[in-house]
């Protein structure tokens, strides 16, 4: 994500240190609607980092599908793209040069990645970027042969996208302009082209939505309003798919990443250094907690059958997060890769064979 690759890793760290506390609560323009008391909580024991390499994951024919996850590159000084088995196996490249953002579409034929033409002038704090004639998203055959670049529909407007509707038509994004600041909001382009750019938001304060994507039915869609940029924190909101009906849904603070289950019932996020499952019909719940001990969990999305949870976690004696997943309820931690390079937010499809 756009504003996420700024202070991401900023994010990780600021949550690692307050791995089990509990998220903080704050204010809502809107209105908030109670927490309620502290929901229940799952500390599943980690697999060693050791282990998981040695064994190369666990489950087998059990965790389908590959899991596209972004590794940063030193060298290049921003993040590449790779995917790997469910276990943790057969890691391959997707494409060289620096992509972020990974999404499989909804038939999974194909991942799109954001490229970082797109996020320049966030990561670098340039006052004004054009995107003229620039391809702000590519979409690739899950073996990294290019399908189509999308070109940028403004000038000035730099744009995130990192979800598809459940049709494949659209993308949501985050979008900002670095010379007209009151710009910034949330936008949908065309999924063919980049095309028939719709504005969703227009944040009064002027600080960041991040979409965390459609919910499976294709009318409302999550995402989070930024709340304070350098700790990686905001309120979870919903919106409709068209722009109407924005509202803030739980007093629950939480990090950049929400996601609906593939069947509507729930949204994970993370706060505190815990994953954090939302009941998606009763947001005004206290939501599941899924801490690990003495690590820092962030950044989950969904299997494709949506019994297991794919994140970034920092294990202890761990100088940089590595890609794990965990089933819903809080057992069965598969720790899947070991290279000292930061592992960021995955994202798990089912390519067919």
């Amino acid at each position: 994500m756009p504003l996420s690759s700024r202070s991401w890793w900023l994010g990780v760290m600021f949550a690692f240190a307050l791995v089990g506390c509990s998220p903080a609560g704050g204010s809502s323009p809107q209105g908030t609607i109670p927490a309620g008391p502290p929901g229940p909580m799952a500390t599943p024991t980690p697999t060693s980092p050791a282990a998981s390499a040695a064994t190369g994951g666990s489950h087998g024919p059990l965790l389908p599908g590959r899991i596209a996850f972004g590794r940063f590159d030193s060298t290049l000084g921003d993040f590449q793209v790779f995917t790997m088995l469910a276990d943790g196996s057969d890691v391959r490249l997707l494409l060289p040069g620096a992509h972020e953002g990974p999404a499989w579409s909804p038939d999974n034929s194909v991942i799109s990645v954001i490229s970082v033409i797109s996020v320049i002038s966030v990561i670098s704090v340039i006052s004004v970027t054009s995107f003229e004639g620039g391809d702000f998203l590519k979409v690739l055959h899950p073996d990294g042969s290019l399908v189509r670049d999308l070109k940028s529909p403004d000038a000035t407007l730099g744009l995130g996208c990192s979800s598809w509707s459940p049709d494949g038509a659209r993308f949501v994004c985050e979008g900002w302009d670095d010379a007209h600041p009151e710009r910034i909001g949330m936008y949908t382009v065309r999924a063919s082209d980049g095309g028939d750019l719709r504005r969703l938001t227009s944040p009064a304060d002027r600080q960041h939505d991040i979409p965390g994507g459609y919910s499976p039915d294709g009318t409302r869609i999550a995402f989070v309003h930024v709340t304070s940029d350098a700790k990686e924190q905001g309120e979870l909101w919903i919106i409709n798919a068209g722009g109407s009906g924005a509202h803030r849904a739980t007093d629950v603070t939480v990090g950049y990443g929400v996601h609906w289950s593939p069947d509507g019932r729930s949204i994970v996020g993370d706060g505190g250094g815990s994953l954090l499952i939302f009941d998606a019909g009763d947001l005004s719940s206290a939501p599941k907690r899924i801490t690990i001990p003495s690590a820092g969990a962030f950044g989950a999305s969904w299997s494709p059958d949506g019994s297991r949870l794919a994140f970034s976690l920092v294990s202890p004696g761990q100088g940089s997060p590595d890609i794990a997943t965990v089933a819903m309820d809080g057992t069965g931690l598969e720790i899947l890769t070991t290279d000292p390079a930061k592992e960021e937010i995955p994202a798990w499809g089912l390519p067919k064979p």
